[in-house]
């Protein structure tokens, strides 16, 4: 009976090797027509002959009596690297309200863990508001003026933080690893690298709107642009560790009472968030010295008899302290090593220095 299979077998191995029959036949001693006949299944080789021609053909004799490969065992690493790829080509499934709603409450637990520095340095600078009005010497005032040139360090500590804080938590934020939240690689279904955990938190300052675009697409713009996706580190090890095929249609965002409850939540706290951010930013307006009073007593300081008997500049006027109780305003302008005290009250919306009030020696 002819052996089609082994000879269709012998066919396909010398063709992928790029050898022709009669190249074959040489390196085996035979002659082209024995060959023919074995890939035709009209005969097959001796015994010796078989153990050579199996060598040249990459394969073992019993593959080559058997007329197939043997399957290969697969390895639990790439089983692993198989199931994480597959898992990838149903993120769709994956990316349910619950993971960007998780993800979110993600975002809000490391933001806030970031300005924490930012908070820290606002105390520092309250506590440190009055010190001013107490210097007599410039070594002295090395410490406001270390406060002041940190101010800018904290600020880029605070957006280091939020950017590098993946990479800090070892590929997942103290938010992300909360909220049992996983960065992975949306084509091979790995951990994201060091590399795209950054470059996807570079988007932090547009995440008032970043948020709403994960809650429409499941994907924000950092992740668009890395090519990364946040899943649940259960439902990824799951899916890795089993047979499990999800359904196909994905599970949409805002459809119900709660996920609508949800972007209401999202909302109002943001609006939060911008109005604490608004406050700070005038507090430390305000500790800086760019309240209006200011220019009242510096005016009034240059203008007075005193102010032009010491020939006072403008720019020679710096603000010592401040104290601020409802309408009225106790200035002290330090001028070199002098110290000047200036009061002033709020008139229809509008702060002047009140010379029956003010004595200046």
């Amino acid at each position: 009976m002819n052996d089609y299979k082994f000879g269709n077998f012998v066919c396909t191995l010398r063709e992928q090797k790029g050898i022709t029959q009669a190249e074959l036949a040489q390196q085996l001693s035979v002659t082209p027509a024995a060959v023919s006949k074995w890939e035709n299944g009209e005969s097959k080789p001796r015994i010796e002959t078989l153990f050579t021609l199996a060598e040249i053909l990459g394969v073992s004799a019993q593959e080559l009596m058997n007329g197939e490969c043997e399957p290969t065992q697969e390895s639990e690493e790439e089983r692993r690297r198989r199931r994480k790829k597959e898992f990838v080509g149903h993120i769709d499934v994956f990316l349910t309200s619950g993971v960007r709603w998780r993800r979110s409450k993600a975002d809000m637990t490391d933001w806030v863990l970031s300005l924490l520095p930012l908070l820290a340095f606002l105390l520092l600078i309250i506590l440190r508001a009055n010190l001013v009005a107490d210097l007599q010497n410039v070594q002295q005032m090395f410490p406001v003026l270390a406060v002041a040139l940190l101010a800018p360090t904290v600020i880029l500590i605070v957006l280091s933080l939020f950017v590098f804080r993946d990479v800090i938590g070892k590929g997942r934020s103290f938010g992300y690893k909360k909220q049992g939240l996983v960065v992975i690689d949306c084509k091979t279904g790995e951990n994201a690298s060091n590399k795209q955990l950054i470059l996807r938190n570079l988007f932090f300052f547009l995440f008032l709107f970043d948020d709403f675009v994960i809650d429409a697409t499941g994907q924000g713009l950092g992740d668009r642009i890395t090519g990364t996706c946040v899943v649940f580190q259960d439902q990824l090890d799951d899916f890795v560790h089993s047979d499990y095929v999800p359904a196909a249609s994905p599970i949409l965002y805002g459809n119900t009472k709660k996920d609508k409850r949800k972007i209401q939540f999202k909302a109002v706290w943001f609006a939060v968030v911008m109005v604490f951010l608004l406050s700070m930013f005038f507090v430390l307006r305000s500790i800086v010295g760019n309240a209006p009073f200011r220019e009242a007593a510096t005016e009034y300081l240059i203008n007075s008899e005193t102010g032009r008997r010491l020939h006072v500049q403008e720019d020679e006027v710096q603000l010592a302290s401040s104290t601020v109780k409802a309408d009225d305003a106790t200035v002290i302008l330090a001028v070199g090593e002098q110290r000047f005290t200036v009061i002033c009250h709020k008139e229809n919306d509008k702060w002047v220095a009140c010379a029956d009030c003010t004595e200046l020696e």
